[in-house]
């Protein structure tokens, strides 16, 4: 790729992302504040974290939430919402207040997975492909509504996460390189275990990764090819 097909192609994310960000801001004209329910609780369970600590949230019993027997936290949450925000707000807070941090996150997230897509439909159609992709998320209505300003729930992070999961575990597989598929294969299955973490609906990625994994047998070339291998490991980790 020469030098002015990359500042093109870097142009057209950063439009892509600027088009995502203000999309999923538009709310804030009627209130900088936290939308709908479960937000306020996924606030205040990220809050536990930053006050207590990771190891006291999975020993976190919440005698506030379904009464009379309350709630475990850990055991009833998608946890990695609570534990990424958690660590992104200590990493970089910059004394922001953490309910503000936490309105804007889903916006962030949100935007930063236009690039994502990018990266993952260019492996498997192309730069074109990949950047029509990314500008056509950038602008996806059904995602927007999930993910805009005060929407902090799991969808915008799940999302994220299983999108960047796929890219890894699509690269690896055609990466000639052994040692970067390999770590590659074993970092996508990370993420996906990630997504499913923070977001239930990421499971739909599972479907077509267990279909994959299925074919695995009727493709004699792959299987015995050490790119065979590391798909195996690709879902031990997941």
């Amino acid at each position: 790729m020469n030098h002015r097909l990359r500042l093109l192609v870097i142009g057209i994310l950063v439009i892509s992302f600027s088009i995502s960000f203000v999309a999923r801001m538009q709310p804030a004209d009627y209130g900088f504040e936290l939308n709908e329910f479960d937000p306020f609780f996924n606030f205040r369970a990220t809050k536990f974290i930053v006050d207590n600590g990771y190891v006291e949230y999975f020993a976190w019993h919440d005698d506030k939430s379904w009464y009379p027997d309350g709630r475990n936290v850990s055991a009833t949450s998608q946890v990695m919402l609570h534990i990424t925000t958690a660590a992104l707000y200590q990493s970089f807070g910059m004394g922001q207040s953490l309910y503000d941090f936490t309105i804007l996150f889903p916006v962030i997230i949100g935007s930063l997975t236009t690039i994502v897509i990018f990266a993952l439909v260019r492996v498997l159609g192309g730069t074109t492909a990949g950047l029509l992709a990314s500008l056509f998320f950038a602008v996806s209505m059904p995602v927007i509504i999930r993910g805009t300003v005060g929407w902090f729930k799991s969808e915008p992070l799940g999302l994220f996460y299983g999108f960047l999961g796929v890219y890894l575990f699509l690269s690896g597989i055609k990466s000639d390189n052994g040692k970067v598929s390999f770590f590659k294969l074993i970092a996508g299955g990370v993420f996906v275990s990630l997504g499913i973490s923070s977001w239930g609906g990421t499971q739909f990625f599972v479907i077509l990764l267990v279909l994959f994994f299925w074919e695995l047998h009727f493709l004699e070339k792959i299987k015995n090819s050490l790119h065979g291998h590391c798909l195996y490991l690709y879902l031990h980790f997941f």
